[in-house]
């Protein structure tokens, strides 16, 4: 019974992962179409993500696991200090408590920069139809000189999410509270909060995707004269999302 629940929940983490990267691509894919003056319709935007969403999820599990291994490291030199710091006598633990808060503080930043710097490999994917390596090359390179907007971008979509979670969920999980968890009345209230909060997250959800597709446009306008293409591009009738 345990190994079939699981195996469902697996299933259907499976088939979450797979329709959430297929609506990040569609809404990039949208965002583009609207910034370059096209009537977007989600058929057509839907139908323009065909043969691309390997290649996404592809991407988004390379990005999961060079991050994965970064912290699998952290963890690693973690567990390292912690051991050495068991043979250094009285001064051993003291140690080995700043070593380890000083490279978890390291590892978080590392992450977050790395992170920062993909922010704009799914655009470069979706629009330009490069492959999840060199989309992430891409990234790194368009989001150079432009970290500080990527992040209070992120920052901000990230606040308005946990808003709306407690605008949504706060409510459920407060009555759930007051008449206890463990009642039939408080699973249902948490069950019902744990719906609307993830309503909630949905809404919010595309702020942030909006504004990294936004940020992609900006730095190829900037540094590539991206502009000049697209209206080269709308005189020839060429597709401007893939030039």
């Amino acid at each position: 019974m345990v190994l079939w629940l699981f195996a469902g929940m697996m299933g259907a983490m499976a088939v979450y992962w797979v329709v959430y990267t297929v609506a990040l691509g569609a809404t990039t894919f949208a965002v583009s179409e609207i910034y370059v003056g096209r009537t977007v319709t989600i058929p057509y935007v839907y139908g323009r993500m065909r043969g691309r969403v390997g290649a996404l999820v592809l991407l988004l599990l390379l990005i999961a696991l060079r991050l994965g291994a970064l912290c699998l490291l952290g963890a690693m030199a973690i567990g390292l200090s912690m051991g050495l710091g068991r043979l250094g006598g009285i001064a051993g633990p003291i140690v080995a408590v700043l070593a380890t808060l000083l490279i978890g503080l390291a590892l978080v930043g590392v992450v977050m920069l790395m992170m920062l710097r993909y922010g704009v490999a799914v655009p470069a994917l979706v629009l330009e139809g490069l492959s999840p390596g060199r989309a992430i090359q891409r990234s790194v390179d368009l989001t150079r000189g432009r970290l500080g907007r990527v992040f209070l971008l992120v920052l901000c979509s990230t606040l308005v999410t946990y808003a709306a979670l407690m605008l949504f969920q706060g409510p459920f999980i407060g009555l759930a509270l007051y008449v206890g968890f463990e009642t039939a009345q408080g699973s249902w209230l948490n069950i019902i909060g744990a719906v609307s909060g993830t309503i909630g997250a949905t809404l919010t959800t595309p702020f942030m995707i909006i504004g990294l597709a936004l940020i992609y446009y900006d730095a190829r306008i900037r540094e590539e004269g991206f502009d000049l293409e697209l209206t080269l591009a709308a005189l020839d009738g060429a597709d401007p999302a893939r030039v």
